[in-house]
């Protein structure tokens, strides 16, 4: 199997990142793509996009929610990450029984049962966790540093347009992108565009011969009533 060199894409849109798959890789030699996240629907749909993707749990998600089922009875944590991690699935579950059938504050033991609802809903895509090729996905981290911290992290409002900017534009400096380099390529661009802009000479002649009239419109002589040799000639400049 041909290992590719691990990429993480975040900010993207599910076409985005099967344009840049296409581009930066030999879609008929890629054995694997891992799709990574927190089990959210709209990311396990992007399995009907990315040909051959397999969906994994993000390492952050399940320690969040074995924390969430195990915290208030701490010596159960590290009996559940064995189990976890030795892919004993019926452990998991008898070991959920037993920590709901103690715990009493009724609050408490939802959220026990949301935690066995995750962990036990998303099983198979946390023991992909543990196959070769996959080394992990950091993308919360990304999202806290790179984005959350522009972004949301206080109180700021944004257009959709200004977040989807900013986003891309982090997401660019992150990666080693130059901001300069950027307006330095618009800039000629933009003057590349504007010297192969053809203008239609009728135009152009028309625009002289309004301005022409509108100026000669404004010359005093014309406009005092007297009929000299001048005026009279101006006068037919005008009305041409």
């Amino acid at each position: 199997m041909a290992h590719y060199p691990f990429t993480q894409l975040y900010g993207l849109n599910r076409l985005e990142v099967l344009d840049y798959i296409d581009k930066a890789y030999d879609m008929d030699t890629i054995k694997k793509i891992y799709l990574s996240g927190d089990g959210a629907t709209w990311i396990k749909n992007g399995l009907g996009w990315i040909k051959g993707s397999i969906y994994v749990l993000d390492r952050y998600h399940l320690s969040k929610y074995v924390t969430q089922a195990t915290a208030h009875m701490g010596y159960t944590t590290p009996i559940m990450w064995d189990y976890i991690n030795s892919g004993d699935k019926d452990s998991v579950k008898e070991l959920f029984k037993a920590i709901i059938s103690t715990t009493e504050p009724e609050t408490k033991k939802r959220a026990v049962q949301e935690a066995r609802r995750y962990i036990l809903g998303n099983w198979e895509g946390i023991m992909r966790q543990y196959e070769a090729y996959y080394i992990g996905c950091s993308a919360e981290g990304h999202v806290s540093h790179i984005l959350s911290s522009r972004l949301s992290s206080r109180p700021l409002g944004w257009s959709r347009t200004g977040v989807d900017q900013m986003s891309r534009l982090r997401v660019f400096v992150a990666n080693g992108g130059d901001v300069y380099d950027i307006f330095i390529q618009k800039e000629k661009a933009a003057v590349n565009e504007a010297r192969n802009v053809k203008v239609d000479p009728e135009f152009i002649r028309k625009r002289n011969l309004t301005a022409s009239h509108a100026t000669i419109g404004h010359i005093t002589i014309l406009n005092i009533g007297k009929r000299t040799w001048a005026s009279q000639f101006l006068k037919s400049v005008r009305d041409a």
